[in-house]
Parts: structure tokens; C-alpha cells; sequence
């Protein structure tokens, strides 16, 4: 009996830690995002200077060290897309808008995942 409690707290550990830090988005579900035009917010949690270098088209930027204050006019359960240089400081963003209660979040990664051009 013991074993099956483990068993469930354990798996209910796992769905946790990819919901929270999990949940990468792949490029063909956000080209499919932005084409049918449906509402998500895309956010560049990179510097100020990262996002003027290129971002991707339709993306605001809101360095990481913001994010958690910074939406607090979007739905909690609205679909947010949030890269970075890398996908670190994304994975650490969706992480903390987690924490605040925001259910639909996905990590696009690293804006090196992007096949289109760069906006500036």
C-alpha cells in the first residue's frame, strides 16, 4: 500500500515539474499560433538590447527579472510563449508565472529555434 502511495505522489511530482518547467513549445505549434491568428501572448524575456538586436515579429519585450510583474492585465489562463537567447531565463520565467497562478504558459526556448526572419 505503501508502494502505490509512493507511486502516485511520484507521478504527481513528475506532471508538476513538467508543467512548471517542462512544456517546451515546438516551432511548428507556434508557426500554427501566430497563422491562424489566435490570442497568445509571445514574450521576449531577454535585455532590452538582446530584443533591439532581432526579436521575433510580434514578440514584447519583458526581461525576465519583470515578467512576474509585468502581465497583470493578461487572463491567468491565457496562452503565453516566452523565449529567450538560450531557453534558461524562459524555463526560470514560466517557472515564476507558475507560481503566480498562470496555468497556460509554454517555453519556446531559445530564439536560435526560430526559422523566420528577426525583427528590429
Amino acid at each position: 500500500m505503501e508502494t502505490q502511495y509512493a507511486l502516485v505522489i511520484g507521478l504527481i511530482a513528475a506532471f508538476y515539474v513538467y508543467k512548471v518547467v517542462g512544456g517546451q513549445l515546438k516551432y511548428k505549434r507556434l508557426i500554427k499560433l501566430i497563422e491562424s491568428d489566435s490570442a497568445f501572448t509571445l514574450i521576449d524575456v531577454r535585455t532590452s538590447g538582446e530584443y533591439a538586436s532581432g526579436h521575433i515579429p510580434g514578440a514584447r519585450n519583458i526581461p525576465y527579472e519583470s515578467v512576474g510583474d509585468s502581465l497583470k492585465k493578461t487572463a491567468k489562463d491565457g496562452e503565453i510563449v516566452l523565449y529567450c537567447q538560450s531557453g534558461s531565463r524562459a524555463r526560470a520565467a514560466k517557472a515564476t508565472l507558475a507560481g503566480k497562478g498562470y496555468s497556460n504558459v509554454w517555453n519556446f526556448g531559445g530564439i536560435g529555434q526560430w526559422r523566420g526572419k528577426l525583427e528590429k
